[in-house]
C-alpha cells in the first residue's frame, strides 16, 4: 500500500468523525469521498455517486443575492488551477 493510499484512508476516517461537511477530491476535482455531513448538504449519499463526478453539479454556490458565483472564483477552482492551497 502506498503512502498516498494510506493518507486517503486516514483522511476518510478522520472526516467520518467530524460534523463539518468534508469532500475529499483528487487532482482532477473528482470526489474520492465525502462524509455524512456533506451528504446532507449535497442531498445525496456518496455510495449513490460511485464515480464521484456528479458532486459538483449538486453544489451550486451563490452570492447573498442568489446569483451563481462565476466559474474560476471558487476556492476549489483556484486550488486546482494554481496547485496551491
Amino acid at each position: 500500500m502506498s503512502s498516498q493510499e494510506m493518507e486517503i484512508i486516514l483522511s476518510r476516517q478522520l472526516s467520518s468523525y467530524l460534523a463539518m461537511p468534508i469532500v475529499i477530491v483528487d487532482t482532477d476535482g473528482s470526489a474520492i469521498s465525502y462524509n455524512e455531513s456533506a451528504e446532507t448538504l449535497l442531498g445525496r449519499r456518496f455510495d449513490e455517486d460511485a464515480q464521484g463526478q456528479e458532486w459538483t453539479a449538486l453544489f451550486r454556490p451563490t452570492n447573498r443575492h442568489g446569483a451563481a458565483l462565476p466559474s474560476g472564483t471558487l476556492p476549489m477552482d483556484v486550488v486546482l488551477a494554481t496547485w496551491r492551497p
